[in-house]
């Protein structure tokens, strides 16, 4: 009701039952909100949560500045997905910095998609070649994640319970070789789908967000891609808002022009939160070619849809059985595995760095002292205390 009131001003002025209330809402610049006093939650001493009177947020997009910003005492705590960020932080705590740090290592995975719409990536050759030409590990480097960050294979860590060994062992590995065989192959067809003359280098489009290590990720990827003399790369940096539109598209189609194109995958939440809203038809025609008339999805980002995958998803959101919905599930990552409409670095470590004397901030309970989930490295602040 509140939000069909004001539609446009609602987010500026949420309604809910959480820990705080908004109290200044002033864009890029600095979020405050204060505590509730009506919020419906004790400790489990019977104490009034939340123990925070207000709390203040501040966007600092330099990630550099973001750390010095903690270790000079600007700001209490900070978060971050960048792993040489994570090194850093490491370091300055070995060095001497009294901070606490909480890292996580969940199901989020990074790396690169291929936009299927957009020639030659159409064409699952020149998708296997550059994926079979993509340095995991000297990506990782790069990215500043070496001894933080785990290679990846799919959409699961290795410690999920929807994690496949099977799709470990079939996703393609390094192998800059057989990489130029298959590139070779399609750039000598003369029915290649980019409508160039037979032997001419294949065009991608390379693009990630300006940040230094993503910057040196894909670098790393465009200096093996061009050596092999058979690929011209352009590089493209985009803010993160421009980044994510140019994939998205404008409405009503939704389809972005972007070619291969860095990004992230997947949570710990269900599987089905994730899959099913990037894996359903990308168009409306595609759609009712599969007899799907309506079901379309923005977010497909990769412009990739195969109908007994739709189906594998549809069936795992209709049943509770756990051994079946894994079954399922391992099959849609075996198809990306020979599909490969993705390409993997590694999975997205993640860090809440805080003062010491920070505490309750990396959880909570309920009344009974059970956990309340949510491991993930976001913030908990209904039940964060200072301790000093």
């Amino acid at each position: 009701e509140a939000a069909n009131a004001d539609f446009d001003g609602y987010s500026m002025n949420p309604i809910g039952t959480g820990a705080f209330m908004m109290e200044k809402r002033d864009l890029d610049n600095e979020t405050v909100v204060v505590r509730n006093p009506n919020y419906w939650m004790s400790d489990a001493d019977g104490n009034q949560l939340p123990y925070l009177d207000s709390v203040n947020f501040r966007p600092i997009p330099d990630e550099g500045t973001r750390l010095d910003s903690l270790l000079s005492g600007t700001t209490q705590a900070m978060q971050t997905l960048r792993q040489g960020t994570i090194r850093d932080a490491r370091s300055a705590k070995e060095d001497g910095a009294d901070i606490i740090l909480l890292e996580f290592q969940g199901n989020n995975v990074g790396g690169g998609m291929y936009n299927l719409n957009n020639p030659p990536l159409d064409d699952v050759r020149v998708r296997k070649a550059l994926t079979q030409m993509n340095n995991q590990e000297a990506t990782i480097e790069a990215l500043g994640g070496t001894g933080i960050s785990l290679p990846g294979t799919q959409w699961f860590s290795p410690d999920s319970p929807w994690y496949s060994e099977k799709v470990a062992a079939a996703w393609p590995k390094f192998d800059y070789e057989a990489g130029q065989a298959l590139l070779k192959e399609y750039v000598d067809d003369p029915e290649r789908s980019d409508g160039k003359a037979v032997g001419e280098k294949i065009e991608v489009e390379l693009s990630c967000p300006p940040d230094p290590t993503l910057i040196a990720a894909v670098q790393v990827s465009e200096q093996l891609w061009t050596a092999t003399g058979m690929v011209d790369v352009t590089l493209t940096n985009y803010d993160q808002q421009t980044h994510i539109g140019y994939a998205l598209g404008a409405p009503p189609d939704f389809q972005g022009s972007h070619g291969v194109h860095c990004w992230r995958w997947s949570s710990d939440n269900d599987p089905s939160t994730e899959l099913n809203r990037q894996l359903a038809p990308h168009t409306l025609e595609v759609a009712a070619a599969y007899g799907l008339d309506g079901i379309f999805t923005p977010t497909n980002f990769f412009n990739y849809f195969d109908v007994e995958v739709f189906g594998a998803l549809v069936q795992a959101i209709s049943t509770d059985v756990f051994e079946e919905r894994y079954a399922l599930y391992e099959m849609v990552m075996m198809k990306f595995a020979t599909d490969l409409p993705v390409y993997y670095s590694g999975h997205t470590a993640t860090l809440l760095a805080v003062e010491a004397g920070i505490e309750g901030i990396n959880g909570w309970v309920l009344p009974d002292g059970t956990f309340g989930g949510q491991g993930w490295s976001i913030p908990q602040l209904n039940q964060a205390f200072l301790t000093n």
